[in-house]
């Protein structure tokens, strides 16, 4: 190689050097150029996200919104507090396993279950001043135990009734889930008043069925992005919603706060902004 390298003309060996000293700026630029795209596609990329981000925090702000309106208008039509007045009474003179109870609660359940349906709630409540719920559409029993409002020091739904007695308004609670009844809700409570006097609170249940509908649209994030919304539950960041490649991940996929996995998620959960190349849930590389 040496011998036929040594007996080339001068204009060859010229050439081939030439060539040679080319390829190290040539790679130079090419890599510049490779990096230059890349971070331009990058920030294309991160806009994009930022606005369906935007968009699906409108999206849920407005459901949230129009389902505490149609609550609060709900709690203030004739037939719902006279069903109030009607089921707090009995409820107190005979008791709600009485006989003149159940006669009530059938008087005004087709009504009521109607209602439920026609504004998508997990739940029509009525709670009479001592915080007992005296009625749920839903028929669920043991209330009590199930959202919290006799054990749970840190129950939603125990704080936004003790807030509606406070100021004597209507009131909506943040989202939270509750293990016993193995669900997320958020509440609105709206006070019924007798003259002065506290006759009952209305209480609507929201779930996460709306929001649901909302995260598994994927209008504008291709065969690949999704929408995680998570809340913090003790020490753990758990996923609320179904998400693209999980739909079982409900309430079972869950994040350790402090540990090295779903850093992205960790922040969100401490209200940190952040954009960035991280590993995802199924350990690939996304923005």
């Amino acid at each position: 190689m040496q011998y036929f390298f040594n007996n080339l003309r001068i204009a060859v060996k010229f050439i081939i050097w030439f060539l040679l000293m080319s390829l190290i700026p040539l790679t130079i630029s090419i890599y510049v150029s490779y990096n230059n795209s890349r971070k331009v596609l990058v920030e294309e990329v991160k806009r994009s996200l930022l606005a369906v981000a935007d968009n699906k925090t409108n999206q849920v702000e407005s459901y949230l919104i129009k389902q505490k309106k149609n609550g609060i208008a709900l709690a203030y039509t004739s037939e719902i507090i006279n069903a109030v007045d009607k089921l707090t009474s009995v409820s107190f003179q005979y008791g709600s396993k009485s006989q003149e109870y159940s006669a009530a609660e059938q008087e005004f359940k087709p009504m009521l279950s109607y209602y439920q349906k026609l504004f998508g709630y997990d739940d029509i409540l009525f709670v009479n001043p001592a915080n007992e719920v005296i009625f749920s559409a839903a028929e669920v029993k043991d209330f009590a135990s199930l959202y919290g409002t006799a054990t749970y020091t840190e129950s939603e739904l125990s704080n936004v009734l003790a807030r509606v007695k406070v100021t004597q308004e209507s009131e909506m609670s943040n989202l939270q889930y509750y293990p016993q009844a193995k669900k997320v809700a958020c509440f609105v409570a709206t006070p019924i008043f007798e003259g002065p006097d506290l006759k009952g609170i209305v209480v609507v249940e929201i779930g996460n069925q709306g929001i649901n509908e909302f995260v598994q649209d994927y209008t504008g994030l291709g065969e690949t992005g999704e929408t995680i919304v998570v809340s913090k539950i003790g020490n753990k960041a758990v996923f609320i919603t179904p998400i693209r490649f999980d739909p079982e991940a409900v309430f079972k996929r869950k994040i350790q706060i402090g540990s090295n996995e779903g850093l992205d998620i960790q922040k969100a959960i401490k209200a940190e902004k952040i954009t960035d190349i991280t590993i995802d849930y199924r350990g690939q590389e996304v923005l």
